[in-house]
């Protein structure tokens, strides 16, 4: 028996030839960005005062918004007499990259199939994982979206977390995603 071209069997083997090069090109993107993305980078992560601010480097202003928004969990957490989160730089990049993720499928599911999870590359007993995106408002206004959010107010304010990390992917039409890992050994 032949195969006629250009039939219905044809044209879904190229639409998932044509998928699978799109993931592939993701992927290198991903890789390539994370390359530069070094553990030594995010371990010297600092907060500055505001009179270190005028002497010092500029700050990737994606990192100053992770950071901004893991500095309001713990102001949850600790006003509810909670033990603030403890930053992971090796969480950080598993973060970002759910982010980038998240602006590809909406879902605690990575475009791979897998769980959020299998993102992060340390060993802990507990993992959570939060998303959220916005455009036009402000990293202020994530936690308190979450705060109303039994489900996300659960993972922020669960006391077995110790520590954790926000990681933040902006879009070219301005939406700003992002995804608060947290983990626990508790």
């Amino acid at each position: 028996m032949t195969r006629r071209k250009g039939g219905a069997a044809d044209r879904v083997l190229r639409i998932v030839a044509m998928k699978k090069i799109r993931w592939i090109a993701i992927i290198a993107c991903l890789s390539l960005s994370m390359f530069f993305l070094t553990k030594a980078a995010i371990s010297s992560m600092v907060y500055a005062d505001d009179a270190a601010a005028t002497t010092a480097e500029p700050v990737d202003p994606m990192a100053q918004s992770a950071l901004t928004v893991f500095d309001a969990v713990n102001e949850q957490r600790v006003a509810a007499g909670l033990k603030a989160l403890e930053w992971d730089a090796d969480l950080y990049p598993a973060a970002c990259l759910r982010a980038q993720e998240a602006s590809v499928l909406w879902s605690h599911t990575r475009p791979d199939g897998t769980l959020f999870d299998s993102a992060i590359t340390t060993q802990w007993i507990w993992r959570g994982e939060n998303l959220a995106w916005q455009k036009g408002a402000s990293d202020a206004d994530i936690v308190p979206w979450w705060m109303d959010s039994p489900a996300h107010h659960e993972v922020m304010m669960y006391a077995g977390f110790t520590n954790g990390a926000v990681g933040t992917y902006t879009c070219s039409d301005g939406r700003v995603f992002y995804s608060l890992l947290v983990v626990g050994n508790k």
